[in-house]
């Protein structure tokens, strides 16, 4: 398989932790204006996201989805920089009883293209069952506090003044079957919550 090209400006952030003894990651693209600068910049971009992240979307897992490190790299060269941070301890507020590692809260970003495939998506790690309406549907309280925390996320990316502007993007490498020679950068304007207990191993459909 041939290497992936080059995302000029992109960072790649990567949150990563335990649910019991399930690993689990959820997976950022961020366009930096004026490009990201070196493993210092972006260890000062980790920083600021953690606890973006935290507040925004990993307040919304059990207390035993625990974040252990963040780490992002900057795609615009086979030889970009990089930054890790280890030992992290965040977590989510929810304390009541465990749902199984495969469940999960499915925030879906928004991109002005059009296209048919898959359309960029966080996959929560590790939810809490007072979360659930019934055994197939998030509580509309929950699925509010969601959909709130997923708009703040991308408003509190948008705000941030460690580098230049900073957007929340996803990329393209393939159209059509094929990849590309330069990668498809979209810019996430919003984001929706739905309401289906979804699962990290599969996806259930619209």
């Amino acid at each position: 398989m041939p290497a992936l090209p080059n995302v000029p400006d992109v960072v790649r952030v990567v949150f990563s932790g335990t649910y019991g003894d399930t690993k689990w990651a959820n997976i950022f693209h961020l366009k930096v204006d004026g490009g990201p600068g070196d493993a210092t910049e972006l260890s000062d971009l980790l920083t600021a996201l953690e606890p973006i992240y935290d507040t925004r979307l990993l307040n919304l897992c059990s207390v035993n989805a625990i974040c252990t490190q963040s780490e992002a790299r900057d795609l615009s060269s086979d030889t970009g920089a990089s930054a890790l941070h280890s030992g992290l301890t965040l977590a989510g507020t929810n304390s009541s009883t465990n749902l199984t590692a495969q469940a999960s809260c499915c925030i879906s970003w928004k991109i002005a293209r059009h296209y048919r495939g898959g359309h960029p998506r966080t996959y929560l790690p590790g939810m809490g069952a007072s979360s659930l309406a019934d055994f197939n549907t998030w509580s509309s309280s929950f699925v509010t506090s969601a959909a709130a925390g997923a708009a703040g996320f991308i408003t509190d990316i948008r705000a941030i003044g460690t580098l230049d502007l900073v957007h929340l993007v996803c990329v393209h490498y393939r159209k059509d079957g094929l990849q590309l020679e330069e990668p498809l950068v979209d810019e996430i304007t919003s984001s929706a919550v739905n309401n289906r207990v979804d699962t990290q191993r599969r996806r259930l459909g619209r």
